[in-house]
């Protein structure tokens, strides 16, 4: 049962990541379409992210939440401060993520500036990319308490500076045209 359960998790584990590398590929899509047609259809395929990064982020809480258990480690800190770091991504994605902008510009909205909100979408993007890696890094060297808060420290730490990094120059075009 163990080793069904590692199987789980680890596959769980990369159905987030995929959810991020999806992500990430959309926005770029919705930025670089020529037309506001192509903006709108890209804008759609956001529908799909909830179906896949809903379902493995509850697979790697519940087969995490079993090993962890099993194997009698939640003293570690490692397994407590990696659920937190899950929670600490599912609050940025749902406060600062590309779900709702997405969802009003496949429905034809659009900023006030008349450009796709793609750059604001791409720093919590970043921040949850990197707050992952760190869940990956306490998972793969099971500190204590201490270098578990050092790991996941640095990485939110990281993940906001990645959020507060200037943006530099807007585009010099907007869907397609000077």
């Amino acid at each position: 049962m163990l080793a069904t359960a590692l199987f789980l998790h680890v596959v769980s584990a990369i159905g987030i990541f995929a959810t991020l590398a999806v992500e990430w590929i959309l926005l770029d899509r919705v930025r670089a379409a020529p037309t506001r047609a192509a903006e709108q259809e890209a804008a759609r395929a956001f529908s799909v992210l909830p179906r896949i990064g809903a379902p493995s982020t509850a697979l790697v809480l519940v087969t995490g939440l079993y090993l962890t258990a099993a194997e009698g480690v939640w003293s570690q800190g490692w397994p407590v401060l990696s659920i937190a770091g899950l929670v600490i991504i599912g609050v940025t994605g749902a406060v600062f993520g590309s779900s709702r902008p997405m969802a009003s510009l496949a429905r034809g909205g659009r900023p006030p500036d008349g450009r796709p909100p793609t750059n604001g979408l791409r720093k919590p993007l970043w921040a949850r990319v990197a707050i992952a890696l760190g869940i990956v890094a306490l998972m793969t060297f099971q500190p204590g308490v201490a270098g578990s808060a050092e790991i996941l420290g640095a990485t939110v730490v990281l993940g906001a500076a990645c959020m507060l990094w200037p943006s530099g120059k807007p585009s010099k075009t907007t869907n397609g045209t000077p």
